[in-house]
């Protein structure tokens, strides 16, 4: 049998091993992107009479109460640029994380304050970029991306407590409004999704076609 031949079952199985995890992959955040849109959206109200530990989402902005951190930013990550990784579709450059500020916060809602009482929550769609230089210095340049006063932000957690006020344990705050944040999760659950299945199917048709050829 032709070399050209024995190559289509190469490429098929390369093709099934990046599609089917890719695949795998969008399934999944899909479903991740459902489950957080049946979580209930907490108002202040029901903030009042939620026991502590239930789990929810809130929408609300950055409060002016908020002590600044860097510059104008009261939650932000800081990125140094290491260089480009350079392949044959172009170059990506590279930011490596180097500090992070992710403090409990106080949360303007539309009937009330919120205190975010833990300091260990993700930051996501980070709306403010500040850098050192507008050149990018390999190893020296540093950008800084965060959140303002009066930042929109969309909040996964968990009810808590202190004292009187109703309060807010985060797992994830990102910049913008929930249904931002969920459109953007199942474009993402779709993309890895249906690249995946593309991936797949022209996998198995040059399996299918090799094992074709074979049987001829």
């Amino acid at each position: 049998m032709k070399r050209e031949t024995w190559g289509l079952i190469i490429i098929g199985f390369i093709f099934l091993l990046i599609g089917v995890p890719f695949a795998g992959i969008g399934w999944w955040l899909g479903n991740q992107a459902e489950a957080l849109a049946q979580k209930p959206v907490f108002t202040m109200a029901s903030l009042a009479t939620s026991p502590p530990g239930q789990a929810g989402t809130l929408e609300g902005r950055i409060a002016e109460r908020n002590p600044l951190q860097f510059r104008t930013f009261v939650a932000y990550l800081g990125e140094r640029y290491d260089g480009e990784d350079c392949d044959d579709d172009g170059c990506d450059s590279i930011w490596t994380e180097i500090e992070r500020q992710a403090p409990p916060l106080l949360l303007d809602l539309p009937a009330g304050r919120l205190q975010i009482v833990n300091a260990d929550y993700q930051l996501e769609s980070l709306p403010v970029t500040w850098q050192t230089s507008d050149d990018l210095v390999e190893y020296q340049t540093v950008r800084y991306r965060g959140f303002e006063i009066g930042s929109p932000v969309f909040v996964v957690g968990r009810t808590a407590r202190a004292g009187d006020t109703p309060a807010f344990t985060a797992e994830l705050i990102a910049g913008g409004d929930r249904a931002s944040y969920l459109a953007g999760q199942r474009f993402e659950a779709r993309l890895f999704f249906w690249l995946g299945t593309l991936f797949s199917l022209i996998g198995a048709g040059a399996i299918g076609w090799f094992l074709y050829k074979l049987a001829r």
